[in-house]
């Protein structure tokens, strides 16, 4: 159920989300540190009352959508070189850094 909403939701309101989504992933991630539960030894889940999620799973979806965003703004015709996606580079070192 939860797939065909999302799939009957029209694009453009993602990508108009994509950077308040990451940027709210990355203070999702920060928040483990602090409000982190240790489970197995080690701390990545958050609690919140009986709900424990994993900021990182979340964030994945946030920064394939925020690339995404980055590439379709980018109005280039010709084919990109690795160094035309350096700045979408940094969108994945800043959440994959401890």
């Amino acid at each position: 159920m939860l797939a065909i909403l999302v799939a009957a939701i029209d694009y453009r309101h993602y990508e108009r989300l994509a950077p308040v989504l990451y940027a709210g992933g990355m203070v999702s991630l920060g928040l483990v540190f602090i409000l982190g539960r240790d489970i197995r030894g080690s701390s990545r889940w958050i609690q919140l009352g009986s709900f424990a999620f994993q900021p990182s799973e979340f964030m994945k979806i946030f920064l394939i959508l925020m690339i995404a965003k980055f590439v379709h703004n980018d109005s280039r015709t010709e084919p990109r070189t690795l160094l035309d996606m350096a700045p979408a580079s940094l969108l994945i070192v800043c959440p994959w850094s401890p």
